[in-house]
């Protein structure tokens, strides 16, 4: 299911891909204007893949979809080492380092997941996905 804001989003990537900043803009500031109506001059004037990402992060928050989003624009190991996990909280250290252990632990090879073995011995032995134990 997508939501009206998710659909202005992809519009916005699409253009800005295609190096049509104009409609690009167009279609992230409607989200924008229709969130932020207490300042008109917070628009956005420029775009980049990195606004995208910020906005997309900001309005799709908790929807379960921001995993698949960096590991299709190949930002996925990147992200999660600069911002995964909560090393603090309202200038309180995190009482356990299992909170932000993925900010270290994640490998390049963890944008694949591993392949079931039984779905590997019903392909009639299908190659594991690099990474991990065969």
């Amino acid at each position: 299911m997508y939501r009206y804001p998710q659909v202005l989003l992809i519009a916005s990537e699409a253009y800005m891909r295609m190096n049509d900043n104009t409609n690009a803009l167009k279609y992230i500031n409607m989200i924008r204007q229709s969130r932020i109506t207490a300042s008109p001059n917070q628009l956005l004037t420029t775009i980049s893949e990195d606004v995208l990402l910020d906005e997309y992060a900001r309005e799709l928050a908790f929807e379960g979809q921001r995993w698949f989003l960096l590991k299709r624009v190949g930002k996925l190991v990147a992200r999660v080492r600069l911002y995964g996990g909560v090393t603090s909280f309202r200038g309180v250290a995190a009482p356990n380092p299992l909170y932000y252990a993925c900010r270290a632990n994640i490998q390049d090879y963890h944008v694949r997941w591993p392949i079931p073995q039984a779905e590997r011995d019903a392909m009639g032995g299908f190659p594991q996905n690099p990474g991990y134990n065969q």
